[in-house]
């Protein structure tokens, strides 16, 4: 089995003839894989956030639980997004990735077939963990294939996946759920959102398989720093050295720092995916179709942030990161603060604070998901400082679904037969926790310009 994820060797050198060509090509091929392959990780993971309102409603589970269920996933993903982290910098990149997206499509297709808390709980588990392979594996695909000058603009890009995955699953698995309840299927709709996105997953990775490569060497062309005329680091270090360069992420302050604040930015973002539907249905009175397609904004609105995210650093700021972060984090609480406080007639401000909000997301993403991390250690140790960064961001979804769960559950008042719900609670930890993120990305401002990575 170890076998199987163990690196492709270095395959025979192509012609130098075609090498130019060949490059560009596989370029295209593994950057279109990774992205289109972590799209498809959206919507394999996000399929309870759409069903949540459904599946309560039938009775298969009841608020706590689907806030526990979320609970297992996030907690199974911030282990295994460290864990896997360290792993992807050590493994066949194609195998790995492929082989979670498979599983996970696996696990929805089994969730959508069961009716019993426990294996809910299980499954649910067990797709966090395969989840969490997606990021750092992207990571170290991109470092191996891009130079540092490409590195940000190609990471702008390839977060669009965030976006392009959460507004499919609230597209897609929302009008799922919408057909099956008017074909007459009843109770059992909220099957859907499971069993569409399994099969979605299921062809995609076996395209994986034959589209993604592990590094250029792996396909007979020279490694990047060589096909880019610059001066290559020494070849394959040996293990001790990149040991050593994985324990160097653990002890850089400036990494855990950025943690931290992508944890507490996580707590909000995981508040919209989690209960976003849900919190437009009560708060607002939309059904589940009107709800999909308001939140759909949140990520469409991101992709504008995200592209402009790298270019603008790149331009404005020489570069640095954290000046541009702390902007996109104000715009962000600020069109929160707009979207919690609004009135439940101006479908026009509401839509118009998710936008705001979903752009300033989609910046963040870019910069406190990965690449200022990224940007603080050697390349050969992506991989570790991902894993770290999201290990620290899915505890903080995790935390999040937990205390949402509970303040939800407990504002929740049933009078002459209709459910009320008071948010003001879960208001207060889904606008404070990114408050404080803004602080203390601020503390990196110094921090950024003081590290110097290692090559």
């Amino acid at each position: 089995m170890l076998g199987f994820f163990r690196p492709a060797p270095d395959a025979p050198e192509q012609p130098a003839s075609r090498i130019a060509k060949l490059f560009e090509r596989w370029r295209l091929s593994v950057f279109l894989s990774i992205t289109l392959g972590y799209t498809v990780f959206y919507v394999t993971r996000l399929s309870t956030s759409v069903s949540k309102d459904a599946m309560i409603g039938s009775g298969v589970i009841t608020i706590g639980q689907a806030g526990l269920i979320d609970s297992a996933f996030l907690i199974t993903y911030a282990v295994g997004k460290t864990v896997n982290g360290f792993l992807a910098d050590r493994v066949s990149a194609r195998r790995f990735f492929a082989t979670a997206l498979l599983i996970s499509a696996i696990g929805n297709l089994a969730f959508g077939v069961s009716s019993t808390f426990v294996i809910f709980v299980l499954l649910w588990s067990m797709n966090g963990w395969v989840q969490s392979v997606g990021v750092p594996t992207s990571g170290v695909v991109m470092s191996s294939w891009f130079g540092p000058r490409e590195l940000g603009t190609r990471y702008s890009i390839w977060s669009l996946a965030h976006h392009f995955g959460e507004g499919l699953t609230f597209l897609f698995s929302a009008h799922l759920i919408g057909a099956a309840t008017a074909s007459g299927v009843g109770a059992d709709a909220w099957r859907a959102a499971f069993l569409g996105p399994g099969v979605l997953g299921l062809v995609t990775a076996f395209v994986l398989y034959r589209t993604l490569a592990d590094r250029p060497q792996a396909v007979g062309l020279p490694s990047v720093a060589t096909y880019h005329g610059e001066v290559a680091v020494a070849a394959t270090p040996k293990p001790s050295s990149l040991r050593s360069l994985q324990l160097g992420v653990l002890k850089n302050p400036a990494i855990l720092l950025c943690g931290v604040a992508s944890g507490l930015i996580y707590v909000s973002r995981y508040a919209m995916n989690n209960w976003g539907v849900y919190y437009l249905q009560h708060e607002y009175g939309f059904s589940v179709e009107q709800a999909g397609s308001a939140l759909a904004t949140f990520p469409i609105a991101g992709i504008g942030g995200t592209l402009l995210a790298g270019p603008i650093s790149d331009r404005l700021t020489g570069g640095r990161r954290v000046p541009v972060a702390v902007v996109y984090g104000l715009v962000f609480c600020a069109s929160l603060a707009a979207f919690y406080s609004a009135e439940a007639d101006d479908a026009a401000l509401i839509r118009v604070a998710l936008a705001c909000s979903g752009f300033a997301m989609g910046g963040l993403l870019v910069f406190l998901g990965g690449l200022i991390a990224m940007e603080l250690v050697s390349k050969r140790a992506a991989g570790a400082a991902l894993g770290v960064i999201g290990g620290f961001s899915y505890l903080g979804a995790a935390m999040q679904s937990v205390v949402s769960g509970y303040v939800i559950e407990r504002g929740r008042i049933v009078e002459h037969g209709l459910v009320i719900h008071d948010f003001t609670a879960a208001k207060w930890v889904w606008l404070g926790a990114p408050c404080l993120a803004v602080v203390l990305t601020a503390l990196l401002w110094r921090a950024e310009r003081r590290v110097k990575p290692l090559d």
